[in-house]
């Protein structure tokens, strides 16, 4: 539970609009992807698309 508290607190860090931030919000994608948490792997199959095939999946 602690490893999945840090990765979701970590994961509003990337989406910031700000220089550099694309390399963060891939790193943490790698983090997540080696975490043994099987829902969030899930979740970053969906968030490791090019932004627009992503979009489309998720409601705005």
């Amino acid at each position: 539970m602690t490893q999945l508290a840090e990765l979701v607190r970590g994961f509003a860090i990337p989406l910031k609009p700000v220089e550099g931030n694309d390399m963060k919000l891939t790193e943490w994608i790698t983090i997540a992807r080696a975490a043994a948490l099987p829902h969030l792997r899930s979740f970053t199959r969906a968030a490791g698309k090019p932004v627009p095939s992503a979009a489309r999946r998720w409601p705005a």
